[in-house]
């Protein structure tokens, strides 16, 4: 198949949307979490977690500003830059994929540390980051569910 098409695929761009551009003909498959949709799994309902319920808050709504609305919008965006929506779906994360994706989660958080500017923030992010840490050693982390969207650009 090597040569016959044009595919992009991408994953986790909440935070560095760019114009993403696939030739015609071509195939593009975007797969975002849908944010609203974020709760905190744990292996026992009594189980306290702080850290990652406040992340599911930081998750769905992480500035005063800020809307993941658009992930919502990806098939009409997709119909304004002349794709052809194939598909839409919606993909639970599976029990053994969970410890992977709060680990993703905690590899994010490190990036965005490593890119602060202000030690202030970079020092409540690691605490923050810490008690996640800790507090997914008990089994517990996030939950979410992912958003796919395949389009394919006319030949």
């Amino acid at each position: 198949m090597l040569g016959q098409y044009h595919v992009v695929y991408m994953r986790f761009w909440l935070c560095s949307v760019n114009n993403p551009d696939a030739g015609p003909g071509g195939y593009l498959e975007w797969v975002e979490p849908l944010p609203f949709l974020t709760t905190v799994y744990k292996p026992s309902p009594d189980l306290a977690t702080p850290a990652l319920d406040r992340h599911v808050q930081i998750f769905q709504k992480p500035y005063e500003h800020s809307s993941y609305q658009w992930v919502e919008n990806l098939p009409n965006l997709f119909k304004e830059h002349g794709l052809e929506v194939l598909a839409t779906d919606q993909h639970p994360v599976q029990d053994q994929y969970r410890a992977m994706w709060g680990q993703s989660n905690l590899a994010g958080l490190e990036d965005i540390v490593n890119e602060s500017i202000v030690a202030t923030e970079s020092e409540g992010i690691r605490k923050h980051q810490a008690a996640l840490e800790a507090e997914m050693k008990t089994g517990a982390n996030l939950d979410n569910t992912f958003f796919s969207v395949v389009g394919r650009r006319p030949s």
